[in-house]
């Protein structure tokens, strides 16, 4: 997970996906500002040498908005953080996945982890990264709550009502673990982008696959430069 930090206390997540850059929702970007990202972060309000040693805070080089962005829709609610450093991995700082491979069939996939340091039952923000397990709900549940629904997005929460991502949580991670390789990953299939004020288990997520063609042009323009 990666904590984007603006000005004064204001924060939302990502997620590093390679050794240059940050994958975070067009939400993100427009209402924090980020101006660096600090990796490796469990607890927010830790301070000791142990978790500070566990850190690595980078400077933001530049941010890539998705074409289509134009800071009030939420059609391609994505955008990239270039780092100013490359980001050397440890065992507290890694890569997630993308794009599963076909035969996974991602849009099967029915069982999600969210992941973030929002809002909790309390009221308040988590200092400590929180996860919650999510299902795929059908695409009209999302289309009765939200004015707009489109294929670049998913639909998830909780059939019960009882989990959801929530404020803060904006630019995080919806992940699913695979088999792949021999062993199992977590792969990140969406991006935490919409949900309803009080939190009751339903949200809208960005689809990371949507995106794939924008997100590699991106990502390999920047190392050809």
């Amino acid at each position: 997970m990666a904590l984007a930090l603006g000005n004064y206390t204001r924060f939302c997540a990502g997620t590093l996906i390679n050794s240059q850059f940050v994958l975070t929702s067009g939400v993100c970007v427009h209402t924090v500002q980020p101006k660096k990202v600090v990796l490796g972060v469990h607890d927010r309000n830790c301070t000791t040498e142990n978790c500070l040693s566990e850190q690595m805070e980078v400077n933001i080089h530049r941010i890539a908005y998705h074409q289509l962005d134009d800071n009030s829709s939420p059609v391609s609610d994505i955008a990239l953080l270039q780092l100013e450093n490359y980001v050397h991995f440890t065992d507290y700082i890694r890569p997630i996945c993308l794009f599963p491979p076909p035969e996974k069939r991602e849009e099967k996939l029915k069982d999600f982890i969210a992941t973030g340091w929002g809002n909790t039952r309390s009221g308040h923000l988590s200092s400590v990264l929180m996860t919650t397990s999510l299902q795929r709900l059908k695409r009209r549940t999302c289309e009765s709550y939200f004015n707009q629904f489109v294929d670049s997005q998913l639909c998830a929460g909780s059939k019960n009502h009882d989990r959801d991502s929530c404020s803060g949580d904006s630019g995080g991670p919806l992940s699913a673990q695979l088999n792949h390789g021999g062993k199992k990953r977590f792969f990140q299939i969406g991006i935490v982008s919409l949900g309803t004020s009080t939190c009751n288990g339903i949200g809208v997520y960005t689809k990371v696959s949507y995106f794939k063609d924008w997100i590699l042009q991106t990502v390999n323009g920047a190392h050809s430069n």
